[in-house]
């Protein structure tokens, strides 16, 4: 039986017959897209983010050892999302075959920093509870104390 065996991130490797080949992906071939979705509060200044991003990506061909692995500058997509948490910016970076992955860490790495400096927030999920009906009464904050310290 002919087989194709190939490994994984983890290094699980993976045989399969030719006869349970339906369809084949390349997607390494001549070059690669790093692609980001990018998703900032809503309350942010999207001038500013698009800005950030632009020139995170501009550093990264720049200014580091992997720019001559970036074959075009970043291009953003413009708004792809209205997320539940976040306004989600579609944005790509055109790499060499097999670099769109070291090239992402690295771009998430030096966005993070930019939008850190900037004040641009990167929103969580989060819940807003409206009790209608009913005053309630404020509680102190509850301070959070291990084991040994909640006894003293």
């Amino acid at each position: 039986m002919r087989t194709v065996r190939l490994r994984d991130l983890e290094g699980t490797q993976h045989i399969v017959p030719y006869s349970e080949i339906a369809a084949i992906e390349n997607m390494t071939r001549g070059y690669s897209y790093a692609v980001f979705d990018i998703g900032v509060a809503y309350d942010s200044n999207l001038d500013l983010v698009f800005r950030a991003i632009t020139e995170t990506g501009a550093r990264l061909q720049e200014g580091t050892a992997l720019a001559h692995k970036i074959l075009e500058p970043i291009a953003i997509l413009g708004v792809d999302q209205f997320g539940d948490n976040a306004v989600v910016i579609k944005a790509r970076i055109k790499t060499a075959p097999q670099a769109k992955w070291e090239i992402a860490r690295a771009y998430n790495r030096l966005l993070k920093e930019r939008f850190d400096a900037d004040g641009i927030e990167i929103p969580y999920p989060q819940r807003t509870l409206h009790v209608k009906g009913q005053r309630l009464e404020r509680s102190p904050p509850c301070s959070a104390t291990r084991g040994e310290d909640s006894a003293r």
